[in-house]
């Protein structure tokens, strides 16, 4: 009954994901090209007051023209098109996938266990880090450009990881790697490892349900990346297309079971009732 319960809760935490991306790539725009124009012309405005001030010997007076929540949104929107520049100039992606290649089993297991620990951690981080800087729109230029900037920095980070495992995946799907594969495998039974053998209540499950929403939000758009990828790839991979659809087909069956052994084993163990999902 747990996979029952459980997973009509993960499709409504995906479809908020999918509507939170919706937002921040048709909205959030649309409500920046609103407020550019009141912007601008408050600053002629003001420009012009304060011109006429000056010859007068008056002083001038600060206003806000822009709401918080317009703030926010040329806050993220900038963000946004400025850490995508920054990856496009300083993320060598040809390098990365050759590497991966070129690197032995062991190597890769070390460093994908590495980089799902430290994107997990960025995660949260991250959440905190876009509320913090939305809230000091109001504060003083030199404390906001100081948080804006360490915003920009850990967006580079998130994304230069999250593009290394686009590549991985990119390369076990592309080749004949088996041993790529494995690893992502591997990687799923150390997630039930990690979470099962712990006692948890009913207000605990919430930070796991959200994380386990996150990442098949991620595998999902992964997999979309790399199918772009390939098809408009002017080399044709190793693998037929038969093949490369039974991959695919494993991995989302693998993060479908590892999302149901898991939380199965959490409510056995912590003798929570599978109404708890609901």
């Amino acid at each position: 009954r747990t996979p029952r319960r459980l997973e009509p809760l993960l499709l409504v935490g995906f479809l908020l994901c999918l509507d939170i991306l919706f937002y921040e790539l048709s909205y959030t725009p649309l409500q920046v090209a609103r407020a550019l124009p009141q912007l601008l012309s408050h600053v002629l405005g003001m420009f012009c007051c304060s011109c006429r001030r000056r010859a007068r010997g008056g002083s001038s007076s600060r206003r806000q023209v822009l709401t918080v929540t317009q703030q926010g949104d040329m806050i993220r929107l900038s963000l946004l098109i400025l850490n995508v520049m920054l990856v496009h100039a300083f993320f060598d992606v040809s390098w990365t996938y050759h590497y991966i290649r070129g690197e032995s089993f062991l190597k890769l297991y070390v460093i994908f266990n590495m980089l799902e620990m430290f994107e997990r951690w960025c995660r949260s981080v991250g959440v905190d880090m876009f509320d913090l800087i939305v809230a000091s729109v109001r504060e003083p230029w030199c404390l906001l450009i100081a948080r804006y900037v360490a915003t920009l920095v850990y967006c580079f980070v998130h994304s230069s990881m999250h593009l290394v495992r686009v590549l991985l995946l990119n390369v076990a799907i592309n080749t004949s790697s088996n041993a790529v594969f494995l690893i992502i495998v591997t990687n799923n039974f150390g997630e039930i490892k990690s979470t099962v053998f712990k006692r948890y209540e009913a207000k605990s499950l919430f930070p796991i349900i959200a994380s386990d929403i996150v990442e098949r939000f991620y595998l999902l758009a992964d997999i979309l990346f790399v199918l772009t990828q390939l098809s408009i790839s002017s080399r044709t991979g190793v693998q037929s297309r038969a093949d490369v659809s039974f991959w695919l087909f494993l991995l989302v069956g693998l993060e479908l079971g590892t999302d149901w052994i898991k939380f199965c084993l959490i409510m056995k163990f912590s003798d929570l009732p599978a109404s708890t999902m609901d």
